[in-house]
Parts: structure tokens; C-alpha cells; sequence
């Protein structure tokens, strides 16, 4: 009975360390940072793709998401009124240092320098997809 049982936990064990490691891939691709990994992007030396949202709920955000996913390409959400990566500032923004940008837009940045920026709350959602693959494959 006891190698039974030390059988199943191992095998329990076993089971939830792959559920986290897959867990931990789905985030591979697309996360939420705060206000000092987006100013790598805008004041560093950081490339890549940047989504700033003024809502964490807007209706792009999980076109965008899974799109990363299936594209295999890292996108960094930042939500300036979460300037931490989780918590709301209880109504007062945080922009990163940069004149060029705006809520609700995907940036490319290169070296700090706005290199693409797509406004994404201008989309349908049947052209949203679309325009999020082209400005993705545009600067990947």
C-alpha cells in the first residue's frame, strides 16, 4: 500500500510540474510589465514590440495575445494606470519619457526609437487580426 502511494504522489508531482511548465509558456510570448521594463523599451536599448493600454480589458488585448502566441514573437503589455504590472495607482498614469506615445496603440521600438507604432483601438474586429499580423511581420 505504501509503494502505491508514494507511486501516486510521484506521479502527481510529476503531472503538476509539466501543467507549470506549460503554464509558464503560454506567458512566454506576452506579458504585462511595469514602468521600469517598458522604459528599457523607450529609454534603453530594448527592441520590440510594446501594446500600451489604458484598459487591461480593452477588446484587442486577447486578439493580440494570441497572436504573439502563434507568431512566436514577444509583445510587453503596459498599462500606465498599473504602473507596477498588477496594481492600479488609484487613478494617475505613468507614462514612460516619451513625447511619441499615446494609450491604446502596439509600438516597435529599436534602440528607444519609435521605429512602427499601429493605433489598435481604430480596428473592427474582423481587420484587427489582420492589421496586428502585418505590423508584426512589418518589423519582425
Amino acid at each position: 500500500m505504501i509503494k502505491k502511494t508514494g507511486f501516486l504522489f510521484i506521479l502527481l508531482l510529476a503531472a503538476s510540474i509539466s501543467l507549470v511548465g506549460c503554464s509558464s509558456n503560454n506567458n512566454a510570448y506576452f506579458k504585462q510589465v511595469n514602468i521600469d521594463e517598458a522604459n528599457k523599451y523607450f529609454e534603453g536599448n530594448q527592441t520590440g514590440f510594446v501594446l500600451l493600454v489604458t484598459d487591461n480589458d480593452e477588446y484587442f488585448v486577447p486578439t493580440v495575445e494570441r497572436l504573439a502566441k502563434e507568431k512566436k514573437v514577444e509583445v510587453v503589455m503596459y498599462n500606465p494606470y498599473q504602473s507596477d504590472g498588477k496594481n492600479d495607482n488609484k487613478g494617475t498614469s505613468i507614462f514612460p519619457n516619451s513625447s511619441e506615445i499615446k494609450g491604446d496603440a502596439m509600438y516597435y521600438l529599436e534602440k528607444n526609437e519609435v521605429t512602427g507604432e499601429l493605433s489598435i483601438n481604430s480596428y473592427t474586429d474582423s481587420q484587427l487580426a489582420k492589421e496586428v499580423m502585418n505590423f508584426m511581420d512589418l518589423h519582425n
